[in-house]
């Protein structure tokens, strides 16, 4: 059931730009399994955006923080969503 469900083994078949945002000391999501989900889509030529927040954990608390993500998520949609 994992691996049915796994970004990891599941990677091949993600084409669409992918957004990854992460805490730096997230305790629930490991960083170095975010990053085997980057490498595996980077790999076979999947665009992936990269955003590490290193001083929060797995939400992000810090306003500029925040801004940030929510800023950075609007653009990320804006240039990746289809008009229809």
């Amino acid at each position: 059931m994992l691996k049915v469900a796994s970004p990891l083994a599941n990677a091949a078949k993600i084409k669409a730009p992918v957004l990854m945002t992460y805490g730096g000391v997230d305790r629930r999501v490991r960083i170095i399994h975010s990053g085997k989900v980057r490498d595996a889509l980077k790999t076979q030529g999947t665009p992936v955006e990269w955003v590490v927040y290193p001083d929060e954990g797995h939400g992000f608390l810090l306003d500029a923080n925040r801004s940030d993500f929510h800023g950075g998520s609007r653009k990320f949609l804006g240039q990746n969503l289809e008009s229809k």
